[in-house]
Parts: C-alpha cells; structure tokens; sequence
C-alpha cells in the first residue's frame, strides 16, 4: 500500500529490552557449575619447545668455542664432524655422563674413565632449564586467565614438567647418538640420556616452581637484604616488649613451640643457603692466594701444555669450566678433609699428590710446613670456616629477633641450617670429584661425607653463638626504640632521676 502511495510505512515504536544474560552465558536459573581448571594441554607445545630450546642453548654455548678453536687450530686431526663430536660429549658430561676414554688405537683396545663434572657448564644447563620451567609457568597462568606469579595446582605443574622434559630428552637422545660414536673420547648412550634426564628434571621443576610461586608486589634487591640485616627488626607482631633486655628473667616467654618454631623453616633454609655460600667465598679465598703464591707455575704450565696460541686458549677455557670444581676442593681443603689426588690426599696437615695432570690449577697445589705442620696459607685457610658460620648466624639471627624466638629455639634453628649448609656442600663434593683414568686418577675430589660433616661442624659452632648475639643485639636496640618500654632509654633515664 505504502509503495503505491509512495508514502512511508509508520515506525512502530520499540520496547526497550531489560538487562539480562548474554545468549553464550548459562541461563538464568542454571546451577553454577564447577570453576574451570587450568588447561594444562594448551602449555604443552609451549614445554617442549621451550625444553628443546634449552638444550639447543647449552649445546651452541659449548660448540660455539669448540668449532671456534678447530677453525684457526693449525693442527686439524678430525673434520667438522669431529669437533661436533666433542661438543657433544663435553656437554653431556656436564650433566653427570660418564665419558670413557680409549688409551691406545684399535678396536679392543684398553679404555679409561673420565668423570670430573665442569661445574660451570653445569650452571650454565640449569639456568637455561630454569628459564625454561619459568615460560612454560607463565604459559600456564595466561592459560589459566591467572596472573603471572598466583598459586596453580600441583596437577597442572605436573602436567607441565613432563612436557619440559620431553622436549629437552629429545635433543639430549640426538646428543647421545652423535657421543656415543667411535672416537678417542664417547659416551655411552643410555646413562647419558639418563643423567640428561635427571638434571632437566630438577632444573624444570624449579622453573616451573618459581613461575607458580606467590610473589611479593615489591620484592627487595640483594643489597637492600644485605642492609637490612643491621636494621633493627619491626615486624607483623607490634612492637617488641623487654624480655630479651634480660634474657627471660622478666615476664613469660610467648612462643607456642618451645624448641623449633613452626615458621622456622623459609628461616633455616635462607640461612643455609647464606652458609653455603659463605663457603664456597671461602674457597674461591683460598684458591686465589694459592694462585697468587704459585703464579709462577701456573704460568710455565700453560706453554709447556699447549705451545700456540689456540692451545694456550682452549686450555684457558677448561681451565674456567673447571674453576668451580677448584673452588669447591679449595673450600674442602680449608675445612681439613682436604682432596684425592693422584693416590694422596692433599689437607692443610699433609700434602702427599703422587703425579697428576698438568693442569695450571694443579700447578698451584698448597704444600704443607715442615714435619706436618700447616704452612701459612694452612692456617690462613684453618681460620676462614668460621666466618661461614657467622654468615650464617647473621642471617638467622635476623629471623630469630624479628619473629621472638627464644634463645633454645634459636639455638636449634641454627644448627638445623648447619646440617642443611652441610648437606648441600656434601652434594657439591659429590658432583665436583670424579676420575679422569686409572690407577692414580681413578679417585679425584674431596670426600663428600667428611666435607659435609666438617661444614656442618663448623657453621654449626660458630653460627650458633653469633645468631644468638645478633638476635639479642637486635631485641635491645629495638627495645631501647619502644618508648615506655622496660630497659629503654626512657626506662633508664626515669630511674636516674
């Protein structure tokens, strides 16, 4: 009608509609149903192309100088293939593998181990599988719509970790197929992956542990730590009252556990890693003056090895992979087990090396005084242990003043985290000795269990003491803070007048 008209049809006028559900949500009246989980599926490419990527990493950082060396070497023995060879091999040592050694040409011919671990690429492998677990975290919380850095349920990392690994085995299996081949130095295949393995474990999961791990919104840098731990603590508790200005003779001690505190352990563990530390600094001490007593020999030992220069540099090279593994003997011979080497221990009492390698951070051995007696770089080293455990003290002693412990509490704390500190240096023992032949270098390395009981012993008697004058140095000064509070400086000038 309108068209014939040529008029236009009248609007009808429109409802407006009321605010309700959107058609992709559930309708209205609909039970809620159960929150949707992480999808821990979708991290999965994420895991293994970041476990890949670490294994390639660790693979190009010790090929990189390797092939570097074999172009300019004027004395080119092997091809390419070769040097890619020994890469691999070096590589998958640095997770643990043993290596075998062939000692003459032939097929039967006689072989020998080699064990030693270089500890800096071992480092080198664990941060690039932490960096790895970390991605495959964060992949996980965008997954699950979480922010970076909110709890995620123990199935979801646990579904993450095999991806991490899968991916890192794969280039490890490759790895260990190319070592495995027959040459002067080889792998064996199947211990190799298996120590590959083991190590990409515990590098993901501490990854993927951090990813998922709560985080402060503002998490302070080491030198501010390090500052804080002369301040005078005021924590969560309110202010601190005066008992500890008399060691408990005033008032009734508060603590609901007696001996070790329930919130002890983030304390103790800091204060172990805080010992250990302070250790391995010990040893790195002792290492340097050595190097800096016998410098000399050290130095004619690097040309008499390798007379030109791509030599002297790759010589210089494994030197430095290895320089952790000497600190960590350096730190073992200051605590006074000392280390095998060449069928003789080397201590500050006795220093009995049959021949050994030469290496210049063999050349820069540590020989003892007269009829046993510690020579003066033996009783400088003697007397640097007990600094450890003051680090040590130090930082419990922090805790122990912030949180209220009592004197016994704090006492045990500190010899809890002695144990821990020497645990952990027994484990660095284990993994820096090894062997590099027979006979003489089958065993090479400090002890582990003597090493770990002797940082135990001495981080415990000396980190004891100094945690409980921190922690009463930092009660009183924060008493004297508190005004009106018995023992402060208001206390005391009222009962002078």
């Amino acid at each position: 009608m309108t068209s014939l008209t040529g008029g236009r049809a009248p609007a009808t006028p429109r409802t407006p509609r009321k605010p309700g559900p959107s058609r992709t949500g559930p309708p209205p009246g609909a039970p809620p149903g159960p929150p949707p989980g992480p999808p821990a599926v979708s991290a999965l490419p994420t895991g293994l192309a970041a476990g890949a990527a670490a294994a390639l990493g660790g693979l190009a950082l010790t090929a990189a100088p390797v092939l570097l060396l074999w172009v300019v070497s004027p004395y080119v023995q092997d091809g390419a293939g070769g040097a890619v060879h020994l890469a691999a091999c070096l590589w998958l040592l640095a997770h643990g593998a043993d290596l075998v050694r062939a000692t003459a040409s032939g097929p039967d011919a006689p072989t020998a181990p080699v064990g030693v671990v270089p500890l800096l690429l071992t480092a080198a492998v664990l941060v690039l599988l932490h960096r790895a677990g970390r991605r495959t975290g964060r992949a996980l919380c965008d997954a699950a719509g979480c922010p970076y850095g909110a709890e995620l349920p123990l199935r979801a990392l646990a579904a993450a970790l095999p991806a991490v690994c899968g991916g890192y085995a794969a280039v490890a299996a490759v790895a260990a197929a190319v070592a495995s081949g027959d040459a002067g130095l080889r792998a064996r295949p199947v211990p190799a992956l298996a120590a590959a393995v083991l190590v990409a474990v515990v590098g993901a999961a501490a990854g993927l542990r951090s990813a998922a791990r709560p985080r402060r919104p503002e998490a302070p840098r080491a030198l501010l730590r390090l500052r804080a731990l002369l301040r005078r603590p005021g924590g969560p508790a309110g202010p601190p009252s005066g008992r500890w200005s008399r060691w408990g003779s005033r008032g009734r001690w508060r603590p609901t556990e007696r001996f070790f505190p329930r919130e002890a352990a983030v304390p103790v563990l800091r204060a172990a890693l805080a010992g250990w530390a302070a250790l391995a600094g010990v040893g790195a001490a002792v290492l340097g003056a050595s190097l800096l007593l016998h410098g000399d020999a050290a130095g004619r030992a690097v040309p008499a090895l390798a007379p030109d220069l791509p030599g002297q540099v790759g010589l210089v090279l494994l030197c430095l992979s290895l320089y952790p593994d000497a600190v960590v003997w350096s730190a073992a011979y200051a605590l006074g087990p000392g280390f095998a080497l060449g069928g003789g221990t080397v201590a500050p009492y006795a220093a009995s090396p049959g021949p050994v390698p030469g290496l210049p951070l063999l050349a820069a051995l540590p020989l003892p005084g007269p009829h046993g007696v510690p020579g003066p770089l033996g009783w400088a080293a003697l007397a640097l242990p007990p600094l450890a455990g003051a680090a040590l003290g130090a930082v419990l002693g922090r805790a122990a003043a912030r949180r209220d412990w009592r004197p016994a509490a704090t006492a045990v704390a500190a010899c809890a985290a002695a144990l821990a500190a020497g645990a952990a240096f027994a484990a660095c023992a284990a993994a820096s000795g090894g062997a590099l032949g027979t006979g003489r270098l089958a065993v090479l390395g400090p002890p582990p269990w003597p090493t770990g009981a002797a940082a135990a012993a001495w981080t415990a008697v000396s980190g004891a003491p100094v945690a409980l004058l921190v922690c009463w140095v930092l009660r009183r000064r924060a008493v004297r803070a508190v005004p009106g509070a018995p023992g402060g400086d208001a206390d005391r000038r009222r009962r002078r007048t």
